[in-house]
């Protein structure tokens, strides 16, 4: 149930920012939305150690993504 909620919420999401895509107005709150969302599951999945290949690698494309955002 809490694995399909949180795919459910990564969907609106993705959704909302495929939207602004097509509404200027909501550019920098869907960027902000998808930023959140990224640094949530970096957080979470602290210490990397302790989590498989697959999470593992999750975290280090958001990690590259969140930087590759301010940079």
């Amino acid at each position: 149930m809490l694995m399909r909620h949180c795919a459910a919420l990564f969907g609106l999401i993705g959704a909302f920012i495929i939207a602004s895509a097509f509404r200027d107005s909501w550019r920098n709150l869907a960027a902000a939305a998808g930023l959140v969302s990224m640094l949530s599951v970096i957080l979470l999945a602290l210490p990397i150690s302790a989590q498989g290949g697959a999470l593992q690698r999750v975290f280090w494309i958001d990690v590259i993504a969140c930087w590759r955002h301010y940079k």
